[in-house]
């Protein structure tokens, strides 16, 4: 069968912001979009189905539809002597009509680096797009032990980024409205990563270890020459640890342990966005501000433990930790 859903979005969005390079930033708007998606499932046998999917989103204030379509293949079935398998292989076209801003916050030393606002995609601006490549396998050869293996692929042909250049030199005034496309630009960027999970879980021990793996590159609007560049909040190796022992009587000791290595960007994000060549003179060269990559941050490492406790009262479960 196919599934037919429709919906019309309205969203308003307001914001005041400003700090010692761009004093008094504010912008108010509202848009609405019209949005109709269809989807089905085939069955390709017993054990694998097709599903597909598309997504038309209409934009009143520039007559425009936008498409995405999607599509799955997913794979499930039991095997004697091996246990139970299933893939999953999916892909499409996303786009991104309310957007996520970070505003990097102008002080070194912040409690608040940065502050969030969103809006709504308007004219000139385009929505963002990404088109997304992901498979996952799992393994389960006992009913004990689980072993996940993933991966995925983005390309990202068109995002939006603050152009911090141009934020310095937007000439802005309280009383003045701040239009999104004199902040904002169009980047690029591509990310990849997979990943693998191994867990047990028995009657004397639950535990889980996962290892993953990520990398992301895009350009910055106004900075580093254009270069693609390793993205700030990127992760490239994070292994995570996690085991429960029960005690009996309801009582067990947990642990939580957490490993990250390879991060970059080691300066405050501040310097990378705001200081230019003119701000430091002779210590831009020493600093290389514009090669953030080049700054690696330590590994870091974080380890929990603690007991909990789990007690049933009247038929309710209640737990402490």
């Amino acid at each position: 069968g196919v599934t037919w859903t429709t919906g019309l979005t309205y969203q308003r969005s307001r914001f005041r912001i400003g700090n010692a390079f761009a004093p008094g930033l504010q912008h108010q708007t509202g848009t609405a979009r019209l949005r109709t998606a269809a989807e089905t499932t085939i069955g390709l046998g017993a054990h694998t189905q097709l599903e597909g999917g598309l997504r038309l989103t209409a934009l009143p204030d520039r007559s425009t539809v936008y498409a995405e379509p999607r599509a799955a293949l997913r794979h499930h079935r039991s095997i004697e002597g091996l246990g139970t398998i299933g893939l999953n292989v999916r892909g499409g076209l996303y786009r991104q009509f309310t957007a996520q801003f970070d505003l990097i916050r102008d002080g070194a030393t912040a409690v608040v680096p940065t502050t969030r606002i969103w809006l709504p995609i308007s004219r000139p601006l385009s929505p963002p797009r990404t088109y997304h490549l992901a498979a996952d396998l799992t393994w389960q050869p006992t009913p004990q032990w689980t072993v996940d293996l993933e991966g995925y692929r983005k390309w990202q042909p068109h995002l939006l980024a603050v152009d911090y250049s141009a934020l310095r030199t937007h000439a802005t005034t309280a009383a003045r409205r701040t239009e999104p496309s004199d902040i904002l630009a169009s980047s690029r960027g591509s990310a990849y990563g997979g990943g693998v999970r191994l867990e047990y879980e028995g009657d004397a021990f639950v535990g889980s270890a996962r290892y993953a793996y990520s990398r992301a590159r895009r350009t910055f609007p106004g900075r580093f020459d254009g270069r693609s560049t390793r993205v700030p909040w990127s992760t490239p190796h994070r292994l995570t640890l996690n085991a429960e022992v029960p005690l009996g009587a309801g009582v067990a000791i947990e642990a939580q342990g957490e490993g990250v290595w390879g991060r970059r960007w080691g300066f405050r994000r501040a310097y990378y966005a705001y200081l230019r060549p003119s701000d430091l003179g002779e210590a831009w060269e020493r600093l290389q501000l514009d090669r953030p990559g080049s700054h690696v941050l330590p590994p870091r490492y974080r380890l929990d433990t603690g007991v909990s406790v789990t007690h049933s009262v009247a038929g309710v479960n209640v737990k402490g930790r």
